[in-house]
């Protein structure tokens, strides 16, 4: 398959296909300026791209990679996940907020801004578990926060450290089939498996850049049916996949530095479609996303 400019091609490792890339520089229809974040919606087999200093989000068919719609915000928008009640939750980094989009890009709420940096300052990744709770990475005050599905903030969790359970600079977020949360702890290079109260799990990782060590770990995401957990490295310029019981001797790492097809530059936001078993990564440096068929 050829989208946009790239070819199907194999990479060194054999569960990783690239099958496809998704878009090029500029403020076209498909175009992007520092993509950050990918979702998906799955019932309507839709791919939302946050392209970030075009100030939009922008929509494609999952299963033909093809531009549908887009639309505008009224900030640089850095993250989104797709609520179960079919409405996107997007944080704006610089900005400190989290808002509620219809698909149609009509906003439902928003919580935050410059007034309330004292509570939340600059969000990042974000996720809902299963009762529609909204888990926001806190990234300047090092910390998880929660939201209930109407906006409402419900607690934190964690505070600024290197001890289990605490965060420094957390980057992204996912949840587990146990509804466990998986926190990229991207200042203390490693990954972090909470309970969702708060309890300490599990943490793997230090800084490096051999299988087990990070260099800024960015997003991350589970793969509900198996636990293996993907995590895009934005200094090593890689993607890495790990099983949480095994995560050293288990773990597959893609990629380097470069604008190649092959090649990584600062990948960001990760999601997978579990209907074609496609992984789409981020590729913001190289104004991208690339897709890969995971076997």
């Amino acid at each position: 398959m050829t989208v946009n400019g790239c070819s199907g091609m194999k990479t060194s490792q054999s569960e990783f296909e690239l099958i496809g890339c998704i878009g090029s520089y500029g403020s076209q229809n498909g175009q992007f300026k520092n993509p950050s974040d990918v979702a998906i919606d799955f019932k309507n087999q839709l791919i939302f791209v946050v392209d970030t200093d075009n100030r939009r989000i922008q929509v494609f068919d999952e299963s033909t990679l093809t531009f549908k719609y887009m639309f505008t915000t009224p900030f640089k928008p850095n993250a989104v996940t797709v609520h179960w009640d079919h409405t996107l939750i997007i944080s704006f980094t610089r900005d400190s907020l989290i808002c509620k989009y219809d698909f149609n890009g009509n906003e439902i709420w928003r919580w935050g801004g410059v007034t309330t940096k004292n509570v939340m300052d600059s969000p990042t990744g974000v996720v809902v578990d299963y009762e529609g709770n909204i888990y926001v990475c806190d990234w300047f005050k090092h910390r998880i926060v929660v939201f209930s599905p109407g906006g409402e903030l419900l607690k934190s969790i964690g505070s600024m450290g290197k001890e289990y359970g605490q965060f420094s600079f957390p980057r992204d977020i996912d949840i587990d089939s146990a509804g466990n949360i998986i926190i990229s702890d991207s200042g203390n290079n490693r990954i972090q498996i909470l309970k969702s109260n708060g309890e300490f799990i599990s943490s793997f990782g230090s800084i490096g850049n051999d299988k087990g060590e990070f260099q800024a770990p960015n997003s991350v995401f589970v793969d509900k049916s198996t636990g293996d957990i993907f995590l895009t490295e934005w200094d090593s310029h890689r993607i890495s996949k790990f099983h949480p019981n095994n995560p050293f001797s288990g773990s597959t790492c893609i990629g380097s530095f470069g604008n190649h097809e092959n090649s990584l530059k600062y990948p960001s936001g990760i999601a997978f479609c579990y209907g074609s078993s496609r992984l789409f990564i981020v590729d913001t440096g190289n104004n991208r996303i690339k897709v890969y068929r995971v076997t």
